[in-house]
């Protein structure tokens, strides 16, 4: 116990020491933190993922056909812990990675959510009168909150899609329908002239029931 607290406040010193040294660069070179954080925003849109210098490499969030092992001692550390040696289930990894290949979300689809969801919420349009301009908003937001506020406190990493994977589609969705989407208060003369006539009212005056 004694051997491992020293390492405990050496991990905690260094944490600290970084986030010092991050904000004196933010404070000193704001402008500068601004366009690499738009940087990497902008990179989620990208239509293919694409790794640039010092970034892990792209392989590191596919699905793997065998156990990826990073450091000495990794398998035996997690044999001790879950009572198994590491492996892999290589019908079903075989199957996702294949899948992998094909159902990838191209980034331009999720642009296309973030902005469907931000202009119904603008009430652009038939949004205005849809009503889902309050769903649109809450979608669109969230997605881009979660991924910016990812994006600017972390390095760039493509497994940080997954909330916009989640969120924007859903907003492009209500977007989308509240954009197009006629109201029914929008109805023309001719379709409401098709509507069935109710009962003729009797002689009374009252309703013949």
């Amino acid at each position: 116990m004694q051997r491992g607290r020293p390492g405990k406040r050496t991990g905690a010193l260094r944490r600290r020491l970084a986030g010092d040294f991050a904000r004196r660069v933010i404070r000193a070179q704001p402008l500068d933190y601004l366009r690499a954080v738009a940087h990497d925003y902008l990179r989620s849109f990208a239509l293919r993922p694409r790794r640039e210098p010092g970034e892990l490499p792209l392989w590191r969030w596919q699905f793997q056909l065998n156990y990826p092992l990073y450091f000495p001692g990794e398998a035996t550390f997690i044999a001790q812990r879950g009572g198994e040696r590491p492996h892999v289930d290589l019908p079903l990894a075989r199957f996702l990675r294949g899948y992998q290949r094909i159902a990838a979300t191209p980034g331009p689809l999720f642009a296309l959510g973030l902005l469907a969801g931000l202009l119904a919420a603008l009430g652009l349009g038939r949004a205005r009168r849809s009503g889902l301009r309050s769903a649109a908003f809450l979608f669109a937001a969230m997605g881009f909150v979660v991924f910016a506020s990812v994006v600017a406190t972390n390095q760039f990493g493509w497994r940080y899609q997954v909330p916009m994977l989640v969120l924007l589609p859903p907003a492009a969705a209500i977007g989308l329908t509240a954009l197009i989407r006629r109201p029914a208060a929008d109805a023309s003369p001719d379709e409401e002239s098709e509507a069935p006539a109710g009962p003729p009212p009797s002689s009374n005056g009252f309703l013949p029931y």
